[in-house]
């Protein structure tokens, strides 16, 4: 099972990038590196108590590099962002963050044998009327501590699936015969949602899921812009920066996911682009007029079940989607 679990933890490394680059701890003088310390449910609900103390006063805070000691790739980037256009709305602090916690936590904890590893986590939002959130937390080295890479508020009365167990450990699906059981492998899940993102709702994958707000929402933004073609050009790439994926005990795979959005709005010679103070853009550079460029990097995260081959519908179904502002430039 060692050697098993090793190649799990091999096949996984290849397929999760985060947007934030992955820093090797030194060895120590007598090179030796740190022991494999794997990890509990016990710790992994420790982690979720301290990541919400940690999140909460950073919310408070604004504080970027506070909320960096528990999070990491599109997430640390969304929370980045956030701090950053609630510094220049509200520099008064009169908005502040409603306390809450994950309460009952699920832990998703799959066998590994060396780092990297990595854990889901299901827990119910106590702010939020009972919605669910399902975490990937991840840890690079045993140098590095665990870190939230990804975080998706499912929509209200949206359930997760059952999940597949062996013990008390979760089964991540990478192997063949697991992929092969599935509608669609994950991965192209995945990719399938951000070819849709990208192609607007006639494109051919938008037949692959059941629909969703805000994949209308997305398609709609998109739309506006391309209605100007005399003012601008607008360009658009969505592409997939990491995923996940555990078996569900009917067979399906729970998948949560994460993908860039890049815009790059090109205004045409004396063509000015107006933005509301409030547009995420304009609060992000404290610019309100865009006269040759604007460039938007939007930070997608979903949480999807992937349907077994031969039940139900066969639709992937978005079980939670948030799109948030990454980075903005207006020139």
């Amino acid at each position: 099972m060692a050697s098993r679990s090793g190649a799990v933890a091999a096949v996984l490394a290849l397929t999760f990038v985060t947007a934030t680059a992955c820093v090797t701890m030194p060895e120590q003088k007598t090179n030796s590196a740190p022991p494999w310390t794997p990890a509990s449910v016990q710790s992994s609900v420790k982690f979720f108590d301290r990541y919400d103390t940690v999140h909460l006063e950073a919310s408070e805070e604004r504080d970027a590099g506070l909320v960096s000691t528990v999070e990491t790739g599109p997430l640390l980037r969304v929370s980045t962002a956030a701090y950053k256009i609630k510094r220049r709305l509200d520099p008064q602090r009169k908005d502040t963050t409603a306390p809450f916690t994950r309460t009952n936590p699920t832990i998703a904890l799959p066998k590994f044998s060396k780092y990297p590893v990595w854990l889901m986590g299901v827990s119910t939002m106590s702010n939020g009327n009972g919605r669910q959130v399902v975490d990937l937390v991840t840890r690079s080295t045993a140098g590095h501590e665990w870190r939230n890479a990804i975080s998706v508020m499912l929509d209200p009365s949206q359930p997760v699936p059952e999940l597949q167990k062996n013990g008390e450990s979760a089964v991540p699906i990478w192997m063949p015969e697991q992929i092969a059981e599935l509608r669609r492998p994950p991965a192209k899940a995945a990719e399938a949602y951000a070819a849709l993102i990208q192609g607007g709702p006639t494109a051919p994958h938008a037949a692959a899921f059941v629909p969703h707000g805000m994949t209308v929402t997305a398609h709609q933004i998109a739309a506006r812009y391309r209605a100007l073609p005399d003012k601008l050009t607008f360009e658009q790439a969505v592409k997939v920066v990491g995923y996940r994926a555990v078996a569900a005990k009917d067979g399906g795979a729970l998948v949560i996911f994460a993908m860039e959005e890049r815009n790059n709005v090109l205004m045409r010679p004396g063509q000015t682009l107006a933005l509301r103070p409030t547009d995420e853009a304009a609060a992000f550079t404290g610019l309100t007029k865009v006269t040759k460029q604007l460039k938007e990097t939007w930070v997608w995260q979903v949480a999807a079940f992937v349907p077994p081959k031969g039940k139900g519908n066969g639709l992937v179904e978005l079980l939670g989607v948030q799109r948030s502002l990454g980075t903005a430039a207006i020139v």
